[in-house]
């Protein structure tokens, strides 16, 4: 997975091939076709993958929203640095409108803000996670401003529009 991942991280998906994979995986392509039978199969496999691990890393209180936004921030600011290839390629994954790819991170998204509880709240939290999302992808490998620092600052923003204090 983490060679097909860094494929699909540094090429557009079209340039990435199953050959290419299981050569650097060392292995022979039709092992690799033997366990996914396309690529595109490899590439939803790896899709979900990052999601998992995403939600892995990520322990969001639950009920009240208080501090949920500064966690968000947090799990985000954590895997970016553990991963950022990986958060990169969880946050683009979805540009196509593939519905399969659109799907998988619809459900992150939904780990996400099961927490909250209130559709009011949902509603607030998808746009959070657009507007954090959208830092990150902007922030990533910038030497201007460390993402946590900016993410500290975006969580910092929305708290009082879910009515609770900035951390």
């Amino acid at each position: 997975m983490r060679h097909a991942l860094g494929l699909f991280t540094a090429l557009p998906y079209a340039d990435v091939s199953v050959t290419r994979v299981a050569e650097l995986c060392e292995m022979s392509p039709g092992l690799l076709y033997h366990y996914f039978p396309s690529k595109r199969a490899l590439y939803l496999a790896v899709l979900e993958a990052v999601a998992n691990d995403f939600a892995a890393e990520a322990s969001f209180p639950t009920g009240a929203p208080t501090g949920w936004s500064t966690e968000v921030a947090a799990a985000y600011a954590r895997f970016a640095a553990k991963r950022p290839d990986a958060l990169r390629f969880l946050l683009t994954s979805g540009l196509d409108g593939d519905p399969e790819v659109t799907g998988l991170l619809a459900d992150a998204h939904q780990t996400l803000i099961a927490p909250l509880g209130s559709q009011a709240h949902e509603l607030a939290a998808r746009g959070w996670l657009g507007f954090i999302e959208a830092v990150y992808l902007r922030t990533l490998g910038d030497d201007v401003a460390s993402p946590e620092t900016t993410l500290a600052a975006a969580a910092e923003a929305l708290a009082p529009l879910l009515g609770a204090t900035a951390p």
